[in-house]
């Protein structure tokens, strides 16, 4: 052999590859060729060839046991304990204070608009509608006064008989 024929103290074949690199490559596709044959045996093997039917023995049927239908009579009628409540809740609310002294329905009434429902103690209001028109009255018959002494106070001015004191000038 030559220099040239040997590389790295190994002989080339006759394409002139060295032969250890090509052994040295070729061995992991020699492993997936032998899984893959080997997965295709099993799975052959294990395959279910009876068309899925098992070959197990078949299980009995199950134990029944029938009697003939009894004859009765028998209460068409159920008695149950039950609450009903109202689909739609109404809060009624009083638009102003007091006391009631009367309820015009019973719970659970229909009620339609604009019946009574209520009555409340009208003594408080009565008294404050008296107090109420007792002030105006009062300020009515002082207006009166005032402008009976207006009157009085400029006839006094045209004819210049009044007295500093009733006679006021008004300021322009």
């Amino acid at each position: 052999m030559t220099i040239g024929e040997r590389v790295a103290g190994r002989p080339l074949d006759e394409h002139g590859e060295r032969a250890a690199a090509a052994r040295s490559t070729a061995w992991p596709w020699v492993v997936g060729a032998a899984v893959i044959a080997l997965a295709g045996v099993s799975w052959v093997g294990f395959s279910d060839r009876g068309g899925g039917q098992t070959s197990s023995a078949e299980m009995p049927p199950p134990q029944v046991t029938v009697s003939k239908p009894l004859a009765r009579d028998v209460d068409t009628r159920i008695g149950l304990l039950g609450q009903f409540s109202a689909i739609d809740r109404v809060e009624l609310r009083a638009q102003v204070g007091g006391t009631l002294t009367e309820i015009h329905f019973q719970d659970g009434q229909i009620v339609h608009k604009g019946d009574l429902l209520f009555m409340i103690d009208p003594r408080p209001y009565e008294i404050k509608l008296a107090k109420a028109t007792a002030q105006l009255q009062t300020a009515s018959a002082r207006f009166a006064l005032a402008s009976v002494q207006l009157g009085r106070a400029q006839t006094l001015l045209r004819t210049s008989f009044g007295t500093a004191m009733t006679v006021v000038v008004p300021k322009d």
